[in-house]
């Protein structure tokens, strides 16, 4: 009895382990997280300072843009349909179907869905 008991805890701590990794590979759709949020543009300048909520740009083709050695907080994300994090800049999670500056420029701190790794 204890074992089957200790089998069913296992497996719902392991179900919602499972549930939560596959809700942080979206990025958030709800509006009270964005601290910042374009149509078709978002961006901030130089060394700016994110500590806590997302940016983004909503529309199809919308552009993200952070200056030079911008950083945003842990549990951040970058949303954008494009990506411009300029030199230095440092993101939590970026999401975004193009990245408009090469790879090394940017650090990445953790898994957000960016579709290419390429860029323009």
């Amino acid at each position: 009895m204890q074992a089957s008991r200790s089998r069913i805890v296992f497996l719902v701590i392991y179900a919602a382990l499972i549930a939560t990794r596959a809700r942080a590979a979206d990025p958030s759709r709800n509006l009270e997280d964005y601290v910042i949020l374009g149509l078709e543009r978002a961006g901030l300048g130089n060394e700016a300072f994110i500590d806590s909520g997302n940016m983004g740009a909503n529309d199809p083709g919308g552009t993200v843009q952070l200056g030079k050695h911008a950083f945003m907080g842990d549990g951040t994300q970058m949303v954008g349909d494009r990506a411009r994090p300029l030199t230095g800049t440092s993101v939590c999670e970026l999401f975004t179907n193009t990245l408009l500056v090469p790879p090394a420029a940017v650090t990445i701190r953790a898994r957000g869905r960016t579709a290419s790794r390429r860029y323009r």
